[in-house]
């Protein structure tokens, strides 16, 4: 390397910040907050088990998660969350998009998800919804063709209103197993 190349490396590594020579802070430890057998017995269920044993890393204000001694499975998952509220989680079956900004932000809290299957891992199916607001409105593209296929209305966690686009207008769908 000739000596001109070496100070420009050297100013570069002065002047400009970079995460490549910033030192990480990485540990392992339990990001799930289950605490009874029921809440583990539901996280096993869901899936998100690995959260109990994750090598998480903090970068600036974000820290981010994955599986500790992830097998070939779990190689594809990463969690990302900003001051404890999830940012971005993406695992073997689809990717979700968290708002941090709100209040009440949890991992069932998501703004947009992409599904992409197991085995081609190409989009399959993009839904999103509104949150925050009660009550939430979530649009399913089921065969991400670009047009709107449901709207489904949650009101208090119960489906209210279902509606399907079908000429290019939404028509009402009558739920079944309504409540009285």
């Amino acid at each position: 390397m000739k000596n001109v190349d070496r100070a420009i490396l050297i100013l570069l590594m002065l002047f400009i910040p970079s995460f490549g020579f910033a030192k990480m802070d990485c540990d392992i430890r339990d990001i799930s907050g289950a605490k009874t057998e029921k809440e583990i017995w539901l996280l096993k269920l869901a899936g998100y088990d690995w959260m109990q044993n994750a090598k998480v890393c903090t970068l600036g204000e974000f820290e981010v998660a994955v599986p500790e001694g992830a097998k070939e499975k779990d190689s594809r998952i990463i969690f990302v969350f900003r001051k404890g509220k999830p940012v971005f989680y993406r695992d073997n079956g689809g990717t979700y998009i968290y708002s941090p900004k709100l209040e009440d932000a949890a991992i069932d809290k998501v703004l947009v998800h992409l599904w992409h299957g197991d085995d081609d891992e190409d989009i399959d199916r993009i839904w999103y919804q509104t949150i925050g607001k009660d009550p939430e409105i979530m649009i399913d593209d089921t065969n991400f063709d670009g047009q709107p296929d449901r709207k489904t209305i949650w009101k208090n966690r119960d489906i209210v209103e279902m509606y399907e686009w079908i000429n290019n207008e939404w028509q009402r769908k009558e739920l079944k197993n309504k409540k009285p």
